[in-house]
């Protein structure tokens, strides 16, 4: 099924670079698998919180993003519940909500179907639209709005030394 924000999600370097492939994609529904290799894994050789995390947030986005309209996470907290080891991982996203400001759970689990860790996030949907494809992929377009404008400091008044606590 072919969703207009495809291209975002095919266009998601970190996802590449952990090896994540989207292998089922619906509305406001993503499967997404990875293989946790050695290179994956925390002193403890079991796989690290921040690959598994990542998982799980492309999982969501893939999920967020499937209806058009760019969307970004707002919000989100994870709780590992197992230790993963080195193999298959599996993020299943499902939209509690899809809405403007949308809910999403997502499911991380191995590949016997155990649970390892359970992922909650919240969307905010953007109102423009979605970036053309091959722009090469730089998604700072369709983010713009949500940053604050810089306003003009005045040099003369004196700034806080953010590196010196009693200044």
């Amino acid at each position: 099924m072919k969703h207009a924000n495809d291209h975002l999600i095919k266009q998601d370097r970190f996802a590449q670079l952990l090896g994540m492939e989207v292998v089922e994609l619906g509305r406001g529904h993503a499967r997404v698998k990875m293989i946790a290799k050695p290179e994956h894994c925390n002193g403890l050789g079991i796989v690290h919180g921040g690959t598994i995390f990542g998982l799980g947030d492309f999982a969501f986005a893939a999920a967020c993003n499937s209806h058009g309209r760019p969307t970004v996470g707002i919000n989100v907290s994870i709780s590992y519940v197992k230790a993963a080891k080195p193999g298959v991982l599996f993020a299943e996203a499902r939209e509690i909500v899809a809405a403007k400001v949308g809910v999403c759970d997502v499911r991380i689990t191995d590949e016997l179907g155990d649970l390892i860790a359970v992922f909650h996030g919240l969307s905010y949907r953007i109102h423009q639209q979605a970036p053309v494809p091959g722009n090469d992929g730089n998604a700072s377009v369709a983010v713009a709005k949500l940053q604050p404008k810089e306003t003009s400091s005045d040099s003369s008044k004196p700034q806080a030394d953010h590196d010196n606590p009693s200044a």
